[in-house]
């Protein structure tokens, strides 16, 4: 940290005193001038933020504005001496912008704290913990669709055996949608005390590893908070998956630059600091820390925790249930800001599907490694989410709306007990506070710190409003005077109602998500055929599916997308892959006066086969109740 705000004060100064020496060795008068430019650039840059952030001008107009003022600023830093003798006192602004940022702001605690050790606590019952923190994973993406408030065990059979040796609690909360502070006060038992802290030991120091740590070893892989900084976490995987110190002062310069640029350009949007990138967060290929996860797994006589933070199911969500890799990035198409569609948000919320039965496909393999080490029934096992993901149109995918409430707020809590009984479905009112004091029973350990959460060994509480803290992409905010919404604990009727993931017992349901993808998996040469299709389409890089090679664990031919034209109202296009339906997706205009769309959709693999595919677009429409299929030729 010390690094990097050296480096955000020196290194522009340099950059520009550098440009105006090259200058220098042209021209002293073009050095003149150039660091006149720079000065009229610099004074823009301030007016437009106090004219952005303190008026609603359109981009525009405050660009119109500040410009004219600064180049006048600039010529009279030229002309006057007094002028430039008083903006040189400015430099000591600097110094003063490092003292506020290192003494003054949550990095305080980051870089001046003393090193953390493990508190001395007694442990009564030890037995080995093993903790699983999924992120982003909403309870009622794991239900039934049908209302029944179970597991569908079809699609998540692993998640369904492990409630059935559990405790499940169905109605349990998170604290926050943001990581960086749900996952602090899970390990803590205590609410955030502001948004946005940063996720460190230095802010949390009263938590799971210091608890345990004078007496288990710890095997920790943390993704996004750096809690675990005892000796025992640095030779850990933790340490190995944060990276080096270069990479990690790399990532904060990278997020500092980025942080600017996003106060500095005309638009006006949400500008935070995404802690995750100053910790390093892999986003890439988490399923391979789980399996890393998994492989240090070992047998052990002593007490031993066993902790991962992953982020399964979160987005991009690339994976397909067997954990084959779509190279998928971002959100998913139809997603800026908020789901710009119905589409948009159901077929995000069909890849977040396929996702979760990747994670499932883990879980399966995590326990299938307990049992062998025989470190399953006697341990205590927790596996759980941080926070959810919403998918409703027109609404963000995590921040907080009235709307989506229900699907970022209630997460999946199973609690395996050492030598449990059979699975217990409990419905008690539970929040992600309450999971450390639940294992601190279940230990017999007496934590010496006060914590908002409750066991929930004991009596069930009362049910009461819960608290989310907010979040600046929330669309719901807090009333005045408080630093949380409170959520109407009825709505967990929404969370047992699930969602709609198709037919109940169809295998191929995650692809029949819509309208007329009833035909998906059927034999083209077995429906009916009808007049060509009124518009034509487009296939983004139709010339990937040439050279395709299977059973690699890559299949980025899965996510196909193009564009159509001519398309005046909406409609469903169907893909056609070797003679076999696997896709259909609808087609809308883009607006009332355009007849152009984008399309994309997720295929169904089983049709691909090695080296050349012929791809072909269908219209889907429905003619006397029956499908029918209606060329779509090549714009």
């Amino acid at each position: 940290m010390l690094l990097v705000c050296l480096a955000i004060v020196i290194v522009p100064a340099a950059a520009a005193i550098g440009l105006e020496f090259v200058c220098g060795l042209a021209s002293s008068r073009l050095a003149e001038v150039m660091h006149s430019v720079l000065v009229a650039a610099l004074l823009a840059l301030l007016l437009m933020q106090l004219l952005k952030h303190n008026t609603t001008m359109a981009p525009w107009v405050f660009f119109c504005v500040a410009m004219p003022i600064a180049v006048v600023g600039a010529l009279l830093a030229a002309r006057l001496e007094s002028l430039r003798s008083g903006m040189r006192f400015l430099a000591f602004a600097q110094i003063l912008f490092v003292v506020l940022a290192l003494g003054f702001s949550p990095l305080t605690n980051v870089v001046f704290s003393g090193d953390v050790s493990a508190i001395r606590t007694t442990i009564e019952r030890p037995r080995r913990v093993v903790m699983l923190v999924l992120d982003e994973f909403p309870t009622a993406s794991l239900l039934r669709s049908d209302g029944s408030g179970l597991i569908d065990d079809d699609l998540f059979p692993n998640f369904s055996a492990l409630a059935s040796t559990s405790h499940w609690y169905r109605n349990h909360t998170t604290v926050s949608p943001l990581t960086s502070d749900a996952v602090p006060a899970m390990l803590s038992g205590e609410y955030p005390e502001a948004s946005q802290t940063p996720p460190t030991v230095a802010n949390h120091p009263n938590n799971l590893f210091t608890a345990l740590g004078n007496t288990y070893s710890l095997n920790v892989h943390e993704a996004v908070t750096v809690v675990c900084v005892l000796p025992q976490c640095e030779r850990s995987a933790t340490t190995k998956n944060r990276g080096s110190s270069v990479r990690r002062v790399g990532g904060a310069l990278r997020e500092s630059v980025e942080l600017w640029w996003s106060f500095a350009k005309p638009q006006r949007e949400s500008s935070e600091v995404d802690f995750t990138a100053l910790v390093d967060k892999a986003k890439d290929r988490p399923i391979e820390s789980v399996r890393r996860f998994i492989e240090s797994i070992e047998p052990s006589s002593t007490p031993r925790l066993d902790f991962l933070h992953v982020l399964l199911p979160h987005a991009p969500w690339q994976y397909l249930k067997d954990g084959s890799a779509t190279n998928a990035s971002g959100r998913s198409p139809g997603w800026e800001g908020v789901w710009r569609s119905e589409w948009a948000g159901l077929s995000g919320y069909q890849r977040h599907l396929m996702q979760l039965q990747a994670t499932d496909m883990l879980l399966g393999q995590l326990i299938d490694r307990l049992r062998a080490v025989e470190a399953f029934d006697d341990s205590l096992i927790v596996v759980t989410g941080d926070h959810g993901v919403g998918f409703d149109n027109g609404e963000p995918n995590r921040g907080i709306s009235k709307k989506n409430a229900a699907n970022i707020a209630w997460t999946p809590l199973f609690i395996k007990y050492p030598n449990g009984d059979a699975g217990v479905v409990d419905d008690r009112p539970a929040q992600s506070i309450d999971v450390l004091p639940t294992m601190a029973e279940s230990l017999g350990v007496e934590l010496p710190w006060d914590m908002d959460g409750r066991s929930l060994l004991g009596a069930p509480a009362a049910d009461a409003p819960r608290r989310l803290w907010d979040f600046k992409l929330n669309k719901w905010h807090p009333v005045s005077g408080k630093k949380y919404i409170e959520l109407d604990p009825a709505r967990f009727a929404e969370v047992l109602d699930g969602a709609p993931n198709g037919e109940i017992g169809d295998p191929l349901r995650l692809f029949r998500m819509v309208p007329r993808s009833e035909i998906v998996g059927l034999r083209y040469a077995d429906l009916a055929s009808g007049p060509p299709a009124s518009f034509t389409a487009t296939i983004k890089d139709s010339s990937q599916y040439s050279r395709i090679v299977l059973n690699t664990g890559s299949v980025p031919w899965a996510d196909i997308a193009g564009v159509t034209s001519g398309v005046t109202a909406n409609s469903y296009l169907a893909i056609v892959v070797n003679g076999i339906v696997s896709a259909v997706v609808p087609v809308s205009p883009n607006a009332p006066n355009s007849n152009s769309a984008k399309w994309w959709g997720r295929l169904l693999p089983d049709a691909m086969r090695d080296g050349v595919n012929q791809i072909e677009l269908f219209e889907a429409r429905m003619v006397d109740g029956r499908p029918q299929l209606g060329i779509v030729t090549s714009s």
